[in-house]
């Protein structure tokens, strides 16, 4: 990618999300960060070394915002040099599946770049839409959308007439690209209905389209698809809507209340043949899982702790745990390798056990996954509570039914709208 550009992103998790980013553009990228997440005076070198340029806000100390002219400083020579930097313009990360107000920052950088090198830079901002399935959780799935670049230049006549007016219709331009790259449910109400109308409808959704979950992009396409239709009801039919939703939150509460777990219903009954091939997966399996659980459990187990420990926002759960597990595996796999080194009395024999540990924690996680599925299976076959299981299983098909209704519905008011 070639700069000067400027990248814009709305924040779900925190610094994992520049790293993402990052890795993804394969260029050098500068950051802009508030400087408040540093806590404490950093020295310039630390800064270039990690490319960060530090933004001052009036709302954590208003005495220190004239440094932030030095800020806007070093950007517009890095913008000049062709280089690339990153704004979440949100100003702060957060969970939900929501653009929150976006600050004129990344506009008042850009016009005020190009008007000090008169227009000739050929300055561009692209958005990137950061789709977290759950950015708390490990190998939960993320889809980056990329929007087409806006062209800064396109806002020079208005930023000449009135600076205040160019830099409004930027930024507003700049909130409608992310809002495109990403799913945008409004509020945590909402989103929760989102996602649980996702866990009953987007598996029958994506065989319908005749694609599979592992597409990404097809699967956000899955979810805007069924916020479009949720804002569809919610506008013409709220008295639907409101019973629907009542409904859904009712059956999962039901679910939370018998600690039974959704997929549950996902699964078929237990026949000799899955009988015959889960005993032939398990048993030879445990050879591997049970190294694998006895080397990795504590120190994965201490990561989730630590995330937790560290932090009581949703959204720097998954970035604590990234950065506190790689402390902490690396700590426990040299604690292993000197116990194993005096155990054996011998150096290859560790050697060749740490070296096989992560790809033993990798196996014992699907592993596990896969024995919680065969639980599922066992439950739904064998369970003592098969009336009640049943009745949830009706009530979770009448509820797919009406789902159904509705996105049929959805889709023949979308060709109706689209022939006309």
């Amino acid at each position: 990618m070639e700069g000067p550009v400027i990248i814009v992103a709305n924040h779900a998790a925190s610094f994992l999300d520049p790293i993402v980013i990052a890795a993804k553009l394969k260029v050098p990228v500068y950051f802009i960060a508030k400087a408040r997440a540093l806590k404490r005076p950093v020295p310039t070198w630390f800064l270039k070394l990690f490319n960060v340029i530090p933004v001052y806000r009036s709302q954590d100390d208003p005495t220190l915002m004239d440094k932030n002219q030095t800020s806007f400083e070093a950007c517009y020579k890095h913008l000049e040099m062709r280089g690339n930097i990153l704004i979440f313009p949100e100003g702060i990360s957060h969970s939900i599946r929501h653009l929150l107000k976006i600050k004129t920052g990344a506009a008042r950088m850009a016009l005020g770049a190009e008007a000090r090198n008169k227009f000739n830079l050929g300055l561009k901002i692209i958005a990137f839409g950061m789709n977290y399935s759950n950015q708390e959780k490990f190998q939960s799935r993320l889809f980056v959308s990329v929007s087409e670049p806006i062209n800064v230049i396109e806002f020079k006549d208005v930023y000449l007439q009135e600076e205040v007016e160019g830099v409004n219709r930027l930024t507003e331009k700049i909130e409608n690209s992310i809002n495109q790259s990403i799913i945008n449910a409004g509020d945590e109400r909402i989103d929760t209905l989102i996602n649980r109308i996702e866990r009953l409808m987007k598996a029958r959704i994506l065989k319908d389209w005749g694609v599979k979950k592992e597409i990404l992009e097809q699967d956000h396409n899955v979810t805007k698809r069924i916020m479009q239709a949720m804002d569809y009801f919610l506008e013409r039919d709220q008295a639907r809507f409101s019973k629907m939703e009542n409904e859904i939150n009712q059956y999962f509460e039901l679910l939370k209340d018998v600690d039974l777990p959704e997929t549950i219903f996902k699964s078929k009954k237990l026949t000799p043949q899955a009988v015959l091939f889960y005993i032939s997966y398990f048993i030879p399996g445990l050879l591997f899982f049970i190294p694998g659980l006895v080397g990795n459990f504590i120190p994965y187990k201490l990561s989730i702790l630590s995330a937790r420990g560290w932090s009581r926002n949703k959204e720097y759960r998954g970035a604590a745990g990234f950065l506190a597990g790689i402390l902490i595996f690396i700590f426990f796999y040299c604690l292993e390798f000197m116990m194993l080194k005096d155990f054996t009395k011998s150096l290859w024999i560790p050697i060749v056990s740490i070296i096989a540990m992560p790809f033993l924690g990798i196996f014992t996680f699907y592993y596990w996954r896969k024995l919680s599925r065969f639980y599922c299976k066992i439950i739904f076959t064998f369970s003592k509570r098969q009336i009640f299981i049943r009745r949830l299983l009706a009530r979770r098909n009448s509820i797919i039914r009406e789902l159904e209704f509705a996105r049929q519905e959805f889709l023949e008011a979308e060709r109706n709208r689209l022939a006309l």
